[in-house]
């Protein structure tokens, strides 16, 4: 099982949609039923992310809901104890501008803090301190989408 982990807080509805529906469509293309989407959701009340999910084809999917403020950790730990059920499965931490080909979960079968992005770096140590392989590669066709971070996380610009 790849499990796609994503984590989303306040003003994100409109990329939370958009990663569904580009995983969907990844699961057309490949008919990959090995694949878990994982959203743990802080505060978005602009979206109906349950709705969404049901809507969609994605055959295994979690929603797991946050009222607290935003933490990136928190939501990847709840996503893993609450979402993962396979001790064996793969474990993906997705960003959700990105455009996901469908080479990437077969990919992926292959490999094994305070200010903005910091949560990420201090993800990556961690892993590294806790003996953990970590990989990172670059996949044609795999693109991030630029953002503004204008109002995302919080009232200021």
């Amino acid at each position: 099982m790849v499990n796609l982990l994503v984590i989303s807080g306040r003003n994100q509805a409109k990329w939370v949609y958009h990663f569904i529906n580009n995983i969907q469509e990844i699961y057309k293309q490949t008919g990959d039923e090995n694949i878990n989407v994982i959203i743990v959701d802080f505060l978005s009340p602009n979206a109906d992310l349950k709705a969404a999910l049901e809507k969609s084809s994605l055959p295994n999917y979690s929603l797991l809901e946050n009222i607290s403020g935003f933490q990136k950790s928190l939501g990847i730990q709840q996503a893993v104890n609450h979402g993962v059920t396979d001790q064996d499965s793969i474990v993906v931490v997705m960003d959700l501008h990105l455009q996901v080909p469908a080479s990437f979960i077969e990919d992926v079968r292959k490999m094994f803090k305070d200010k903005w992005g910091g949560e990420d770096i201090e993800m990556v140590d961690r892993i590294l301190m806790a003996g953990i392989e970590l990989e990172r590669r670059k996949v044609i066709g795999f693109s991030h989408y630029f953002h503004t971070k204008k109002g995302m996380w919080n009232n200021r610009s």
